[in-house]
């Protein structure tokens, strides 16, 4: 990977941090979980197809929530290779 992409990755993984961090994102999670939680809880048992459509939201939630994290990680990767980049390249100029 160059280091313009690595850039690009790192800058993505600082963002994704910064949404996960970010108090509005951490309250609107919670409510719409806790919502789609209260709507699964009032379903009958023979409700299974608005059942699994509750279930799919959740698991998207999960999913976006998987994703921001991945990239996050993936963020303090790059960091750490263009920062490791960079101590070597200054090693070989002294």
């Amino acid at each position: 990977m160059t280091d313009d992409q690595l850039k690009d990755v790192m800058t993505d993984g600082q963002n994704s941090q910064s949404f996960l961090d970010n108090q509005a994102y951490r309250k609107a999670k919670l409510i719409v979980r806790a919502e789609l939680v209260r709507q699964f809880e009032k379903t009958k048992t023979n409700q299974s197809h608005i059942r699994d459509e509750i279930w799919r939201k959740l698991q998207a939630l999960e999913y976006i929530e998987r994703a921001l994290n991945m990239a996050a990680q993936k963020g303090r990767i790059a960091e750490k290779t263009l920062l490791e980049r960079i101590k070597n390249n200054f090693k070989l100029v002294r």
